[in-house]
């Protein structure tokens, strides 16, 4: 068993763990990621960061971002999952559909958002072939944000709808059949029956979509760059502008494992409270 944890193991030793132990060293230094030397300044850089309105607007925005796509994809997903829930060809057919955006990469699928919600993308095209004006979608930062936030929710609601689709499955049938014997209706079905037995599934998709909410970045880079006036401009698309573009490698990595403890330290209540409503229900 060792031996096949082996590989797995290394990766996430060569890839992750050692990675974020390199940014958590240089974070404490005040080296710019292109000369050689370096001096140890303390937790000046997590202070300047705690401090930076940039930073603190950056993470309002993409606690909005994730916060809305967890609750939007969860409240559609759960939805969709019941209605294909049969075994039947067209529900197969409609499981494909909606499960097809998660096969592409967050790039392909910015660019396919891009194509949409560019000024002279096709919902504006099609909005002036009916006389309706042009809607700014990438061009005015509220419009831009919402515009992110739909393509994130196009590209989880599949992954998501699927993992509910596994919990329905696993509830008997008998359950539901006892229940309508007893007069139950749909709504006591879905409270009393199908809401409990899915409530771990429940916790896993919450607590992932958050995370992965948290650390926006590919959508942002490909139809916005961050723009406009920084209105999509993530922690994670800020820490890599930070460290990369301006050449303050070392105020970039605090940035980073500030991040990393913000979505740790938000996820253990959020997932200590889920899993106590499990119990509960």
């Amino acid at each position: 068993m060792a031996t096949l944890s082996l590989p797995g193991c290394s990766l996430y030793l060569a890839l992750v763990l050692i990675p974020a132990l390199v940014a958590a060293f240089y974070s404490l230094t005040d080296w710019n990621g292109i000369r050689r030397t370096f001096e140890f300044v303390g937790i000046a850089n997590y202070a300047r960061a705690l401090s930076d309105p940039l930073v603190l607007r950056s993470f309002g925005l993409t606690f909005a971002l994730a916060a809305t796509t967890t609750v939007v994809v969860n409240s559609l997903a759960l939805p969709i999952a019941a209605m294909i829930v049969g075994s039947s060809r067209i529900n197969t057919l409609y499981r494909s559909i909606v499960f097809y955006p998660i096969v592409l990469s967050a790039v392909v699928a910015g660019f396919i958002g891009q194509a949409f919600f560019a000024t002279n993308g096709i919902i504006n095209q099609a909005l002036t072939a009916v006389g309706l004006g042009k809607i700014p979608f990438l061009a005015e930062p509220r419009w831009a944000l919402i515009s992110i936030g739909i393509l994130a929710v196009w590209q989880s609601l599949g992954l998501i709808a699927v993992l509910y689709l596994a919990g329905l499955k696993g509830i008997s049938k008998e359950l539901y059949e006892a229940a309508r014997v007893d007069g139950a209706s749909s709504v006591a079905l879905f409270r009393h029956i199908t809401l409990p037995l899915i409530a771990p599934v429940v916790t896993l998709n919450v607590v992932f979509l958050f995370v992965v909410g948290m650390r926006q970045y590919d959508y942002v880079v490909v139809m916005t760059g961050g723009g406009p006036a920084g209105g999509t401009a993530t922690l994670a698309w800020r820490l890599v502008d930070v460290a990369f573009n301006q050449t303050r490698y070392a105020y970039g990595s605090a940035i980073g494992i500030t991040l990393l403890l913000v979505v740790t330290i938000m996820s253990i209540p959020l997932l200590a409270g889920l899993r106590r409503r499990e119990t509960v229900s």
